[in-house]
Order: structure tokens, then sequence, then C-alpha cells
């Protein structure tokens, strides 16, 4: 696995063949990513997402750029993580139009086998906090909060 890169596109294509050639010899990519409102053509960030789903990557950190730029991290996905609604859908999607690649395939397949995809959550919906992780984290007023800072992916860690 190589070093971290920042990398532009000029279209979801032209991303796709990066992927194709890198997803299972890279450990990340910082790919550059032109906001809506720039005017200016290029990758979109669903497109990207899409695309990434199909080879078994993810995104995950977003860091502003500048204006009108942001840089998105997308890395392969780790086999225990929790998928998302939104990603869940979009893999399906993507089987169903026949983009899917096999590595894509076999991210879907894990976590169809260890459960990770049966609790899928929105990030939209409040989470249902067992009662004695309630009971602790209102003991201790610092963890609750920071419990509550966590994005509902990283609360799932904790609570699945």
């Amino acid at each position: 696995m190589g070093k971290s890169i920042d990398q532009e596109f000029l279209d979801r294509e032209e991303w796709r063949k990066w992927l194709e050639e890198n997803h299972s010899s890279k450990k990340e990519i910082w790919v550059i990513i032109h906001k809506k409102k720039s005017g200016k053509e290029g990758l979109r960030y669903k497109e990207a997402v899409e695309e990434a789903i199909c080879f078994g990557w993810i995104d995950s950190k977003m860091q502003s750029v500048d204006k009108i730029r942001f840089r998105q991290r997308f890395s392969p996905r780790k086999k225990n993580s929790i998928w998302s609604k939104n990603n869940k859908e979009t893999a399906e999607k993507m089987i169903k139009v026949e983009k899917m690649k096999e590595a894509g395939l076999e991210t879907v397949n894990e976590a169809k086998r260890n459960g990770k995809w049966d609790i899928a959550y929105s990030s939209k919906m409040p989470l249902i906090v067992p009662r004695d992780l309630a009971a602790a984290l209102k003991e201790k007023e610092s963890a609750g909060m920071k419990f509550n800072e966590f994005s509902n992916s990283t609360k799932l860690r904790y609570i699945s």
C-alpha cells in the first residue's frame, strides 16, 4: 500500500479508471472535487462515492481546499465497518446497473456475513442508546458530552 496522494479527476470515467488500476494497491487517495456552486465541470461527490463503492472503497474525511473546492478522502472499506443506509442503497443500485466490480461485491458479501449490512444506519435518524450505556454516560458527564459529539457511525461502533 502506497503513500497518500491528492488528485483531481476530469470526470467519473477518469476516477473509475484510477480505481480499476489502484484499488488493490493504494491505501488512500484525497480526491479534489469542485463544489456545485463553483460552476466548474468535473467529478461530483455523488459520482465519486458511487464509483468508490464499486471497488470496495469508502469516503471518510472531507477538508476544504478553498472557496470552490474540497478534498475528500477515499480508502478501502474495512471488513467490520458499518454501512450507512445511503451507501447500502448505492451499492444495491450499482449492482443493479451492473457497475459493481468483484472487490465491491466482496465488501457487500462480507457485510452480509458479519451482520453489518443488516444494521445499516441513517445519519439523520437518532440512535437508540442501550439503558446501561445511557446511565453510564449520564453518570460521567464528560463522557456523555464526548459521546454526543460522535457521528452516528462512530456511536454505532459502541452500541452494536
